[in-house]
């Protein structure tokens, strides 16, 4: 197999030898990670975010609902952090967790792809409950449109940077 592929596949865990290497929960917390319950569990937690919303303040307050969209992915971003440093996982999987955050800063679209799957989530909330209100809408559209170009936008340039 050729090193690029090689590095490549690794980075993604998809290294066969590493991911051996690993015991159950690490290789059950590393599938979790990965694509599609990534994308699941973004679709979830933004849909719960909305049901949450509406329960607790009905109709209207969009600017907070923007304010505790933005806090919920900073919590997205720093409890992963937190945990990482407080559990002792093996150094197989913290460095495989390095890898894949640093290939994500170069190559992938990582923020751009929680802003995505946030907006999809968000969009079946709205879709199932039939809730257009208008701050609802203009964060669903403002994540799905946002996400999607900057995904695009990294895939093109990250096909340009890799030559």
């Amino acid at each position: 197999m050729p090193a690029a592929i090689e590095k490549s596949n690794y980075h993604h865990g998809r290294n066969l030898k590493t991911m051996q290497s690993l015991n159950r929960v690490e290789n059950i917390i590393l599938a979790v990670d990965g694509w599609p319950f990534s994308a699941l569990y973004r679709m979830a937690l933004a849909f719960g975010l909305f049901a949450v919303w509406t329960r607790l303040y009905g109709k209207g307050g969009g600017g907070m609902l923007a304010a505790a969209f933005l806090l919920t992915l900073l919590l997205l971003r720093y409890i992963p952090a937190v945990i990482r440093r407080i559990v002792p996982f093996s150094s197989t999987l913290k460095m495989m967790w390095t890898d894949r955050r640093e290939t994500g800063r170069k190559y992938d679209s990582y923020e751009w792809r929680k802003l995505f799957w946030s907006g999809l989530g968000f969009a079946a909330y709205v879709l199932y409950f039939g809730d257009f209100e208008r701050p609802k809408m203009a964060l669903t559209l403002a994540c799905v449109c946002a996400g999607f170009a900057g995904i695009i936008i990294y895939r093109f340039g990250s096909v340009k940077s890799r030559h």
